[in-house]
C-alpha cells in the first residue's frame, strides 16, 4: 500500500495543530537508530485503512513515498490516538532493511468457528490469545 508523504523539520506546537487540521498526520520514519520526522498525507493513510482487513496493521507493509519519489518501506510502529475523538494524532514508522531483524505482533485468524461443536450448540467462541510476538526478517 503505497502513501505519500512530506519532511517536516519543526515540531511547535501550532504547526503540528495546523498540519492534523489539514487532515495530515505528523509521523517518525525510524531508520536504523535514526529518525526522520514527517508527514503522512491522511487522505492516503486513510484509504489504505479502509482496504486492510481487520487486525492486519501491524504486519501490513506500507511504500513510503516522497517528494521525489523515492519509496521506502515500511510498517507501523506505534499509534497515537486522540483521547476523546479517537483520531491519529501520530504515527510511528520502522523501516524495512532485508537484513535486520523486525519483531511485530502476527494476528491470529480463526477459520471455520461456524464447524465448532459447541457454536453451533449456542456457544461462543472467545479466543484467548489473538496475536504472536515474531521476531524474523522482512
Amino acid at each position: 500500500m503505497e502513501i505519500r508523504y512530506t519532511t517536516r523539520s519543526t515540531d511547535r506546537k501550532k504547526n503540528l495543530t495546523t498540519m492534523r487540521r489539514e487532515g495530515n498526520i505528523p509521523a517518525v520514519l525510524y531508520v536504523k537508530g535514526k529518525s526522520q520526522n514527517i508527514t503522512v498525507i491522511g487522505d492516503d493513510y486513510q484509504a489504505a485503512l479502509r482496504k486492510m482487513s481487520k487486525g492486519s496493521l501491524p504486519t501490513t507493509v506500507f511504500q513510503l513515498k516522497d517528494e521525489e519519489g523515492n519509496v521506502t518501506k515500511a510498517i507501523v510502529k506505534d499509534i497515537q490516538y486522540h483521547i476523546t475523538s479517537y483520531r491519529i494524532v501520530h504515527l510511528d514508522f520502522l523501516e524495512l532493511k532485508e537484513d535486520t531483524f523486525v519483531t511485530t505482533n502476527v494476528p491470529i485468524r480463526l477459520l471455520n468457528e461456524m464447524h465448532c461443536s459447541g457454536v453451533k450448540l449456542g456457544g461462543v467462541l472467545r479466543p484467548v490469545i489473538r496475536n504472536v510476538k515474531v521476531r524474523c526478517l522482512p
